[in-house]
């Protein structure tokens, strides 16, 4: 397992040291001792082509992390939906419907096991 390294700089920028300068109208960030200007809706994304990459916890809890990992199998059940629903739309429309039922029973399931128990 491989730990990614982040530059301490970054893993210390906080934006408690956010500051407004109120004579030139602008957002100051205070990182590595100097002020630095800061736009409101500036963000940082930080991307990996790791397979499974492993963050150090004071990462992980100053941060929000996506996965956009994609599986085999997720992929070709995506396209042969579009497929479906582009050649015999009331097929793939069926099977949604088959889908919704199959979750409301378990979840009726659920409820009558919960009940009897």
């Amino acid at each position: 397992m491989r730990e990614l390294l982040i530059p301490r700089g970054i893993i210390g920028l906080q934006l408690q040291y956010v500051f407004s300068d109120c004579v030139e109208n602008q957002l100051m960030i205070k990182f590595n001792e100097k002020m630095i200007s800061y736009h409101d809706k500036f963000r940082l994304f930080i991307t990996t082509k790791l397979a499974n990459p492993h963050y150090a916890p004071e990462i992980s809890t100053k941060t929000t992390l996506c996965n956009f990992a994609i599986k085999e199998q997720g992929l070709e059940d995506q396209l042969l939906g579009i497929v479906v629903r582009k050649e015999k739309p009331q097929l793939e429309e069926q099977k949604d419907n088959l889908v919704f039922t199959i979750a409301s029973n378990k979840r009726t399931l659920k409820e009558l096991e919960d009940k009897i128990l």
